[in-house]
């Protein structure tokens, strides 16, 4: 019984913190600076690792899951939520994350949330809330006039 009783807390702090945090709006990207990474591997069922990769200034780097039969998307049913996560040695302005919908072949992006963790560390995190069932991607944008190196990197749902 107390167990249950603490799966049910936990599920109704999860949905309080991440009803608060998402925000959304469409965004144009030019399909000529787009490239795509696969996850190294699965950590767990709905969690990829991308580990650590590079994206040239005024690019964006499509996350997929490297599946072809879905066209590297993920399957993701309407109310879930995602998380991006991604670190950084510096604190940059200029980055936005968000969801790329296949099906309408549109970009949103989402509010992040940076974090300074020490050491030169910045932790951007990203939490969605996806409205329609469908296929999907995610992405990270590099809107500053550097090569950033990306650490850690991956999405969970």
């Amino acid at each position: 019984m107390l167990k249950k009783l603490a799966s049910l807390f936990l599920a109704v702090v999860v949905c309080v913190v991440t009803a608060t945090s998402v925000s959304a709006e469409t965004y144009a990207i030019n399909k000529d600076n787009v490239s795509e990474i696969s996850p190294i591997s699965p950590i767990a069922r709905s969690s990829f690792d991308y580990g650590n990769f590079d994206i040239d200034n005024g690019m964006t780097m499509l996350l997929g899951n490297g599946n072809s039969n879905t066209n590297g998307c993920f399957y993701i049913a309407a109310g879930s939520t995602i998380i991006l996560s991604t670190e950084l040695t510096s604190n940059e302005s200029y980055l936005d994350m968000g969801y790329y919908n296949y099906a309408k072949d549109t970009y949103t992006k989402c509010s992040k949330k940076v974090s300074y963790m020490g050491a030169s560390t910045f932790v951007y995190t990203c939490s969605m809330t996806i409205s329609t069932s469908g296929y999907y991607k995610f992405f990270i944008s590099n809107n500053t006039a550097n090569i950033l190196t990306f650490k850690n990197t991956y999405v969970s749902y």
